[in-house]
């Protein structure tokens, strides 16, 4: 019975939570990470990739 009532609990959050990220991006808000604006930054985040994916191996 309780997996049951944590079952339900766990698709109400989940519920509420898409519902959360619908309005902020109807109101113009980004949902995630940042951006990728520019190409340094685009090299700066694979290089910060690629070094935590060996760090963690």
């Amino acid at each position: 019975m309780l997996a049951a009532l944590l079952g339900t609990e766990r698709e109400y959050v989940r519920d509420r939570t898409l519902e959360g990220h619908e309005s902020a991006r109807a109101r113009g808000k980004a949902i995630g990470g940042a951006a990728v604006t520019d190409e340094p930054m685009l090299s700066t985040a694979l290089h910060l990739r690629d070094h935590d994916q060996q760090s963690a191996t």
